[in-house]
């Protein structure tokens, strides 16, 4: 868990949509699929949005500030 926090701190956030679908191919690469790496994937998925949010309201509140 975390070295995958670890990776969503390395996440572009230009290209959430290409990372997303990245990591989506490398958990289910061997063809396993199991709760777990449901869940994993879950949350990875989570942390992205969040870090994509964080950063697009950072920009947006910097940038449009009354």
């Amino acid at each position: 868990l975390i070295s995958l926090l670890h990776l969503v701190d390395q996440v572009p956030i230009n290209s959430p949509y290409e990372t997303f679908s990245a990591v989506a191919r490398e958990v289910f690469s061997d063809g396993i699929y199991n709760w777990g790496r449901i869940v994993i994937l879950f949350y990875f998925t989570y942390k992205l949005i969040l870090k994509v949010m964080r950063r697009k309201t950072k920009y947006f509140n910097d940038r449009f500030a009354l």
